[in-house]
């Protein structure tokens, strides 16, 4: 439970929003935003929004969206991309999106005996990406302690999933 009046003792936790693409679309989204967190004195940089894929937002709903995650990250809040490598556009997104933070999607640690190698594969070259373009990632669905040495041997800092903490 978190009971604090403190201000400074609140900021150290960050706390993250799961948004639809669709939801970003909306040009008042930033404001509502900006004005919950100034409602509950959050200071911008402990909240983080993170973004769906959703591969039916085209045009200018996805040029909105760009605007407004420049408007949050412009006022202190970072911009994750969850789930990412599970839809159809996560190369796209990450050219035209700006993120602070890479979610790879838990089914890059469902590698089957058979395809560990391709499976590995992937999943290094994903990370490596990230690395060149400075994008610390958080993998999601660690179950064991075999998958989180795997991880953290790969150079992988954060993670999440049952292993840790159910929800």
């Amino acid at each position: 439970k978190w009971i604090s009046n403190d201000r400074t003792a609140r900021e150290q936790f960050r706390y993250t929003i799961n948004f639809s693409r669709s939801t970003l679309c909306d040009p008042t989204f930033p404001q509502k935003i900006i004005d919950i967190a100034e409602k509950y004195d959050l200071n911008a940089s402990c909240l983080a929004v993170e973004v769906l894929e959703d591969k039916n937002v085209t045009g200018e709903a996805h040029k909105q969206m760009r605007e407004n995650l420049l408007a949050l990250k412009e006022k202190g809040f970072s911009v994750l991309l969850d789930d990412f490598g599970s839809g159809y556009s996560s190369l796209n997104m990450l050219r035209t999106v700006s993120v602070d933070v890479l979610k790879l999607d838990m089914r890059f640690l469902d590698i089957k005996e058979q395809d560990e190698e391709r499976g590995v594969g992937i999943l290094e070259s994903v990370v490596n990406m990230a690395r060149q373009m400075q994008l610390p990632i958080i993998v999601e669905g660690v179950e064991n302690q075999k998958q989180e040495s795997f991880l953290l041997k790969m150079g992988c800092r954060y993670s999440q999933g049952y292993f840790y903490y159910r929800p």
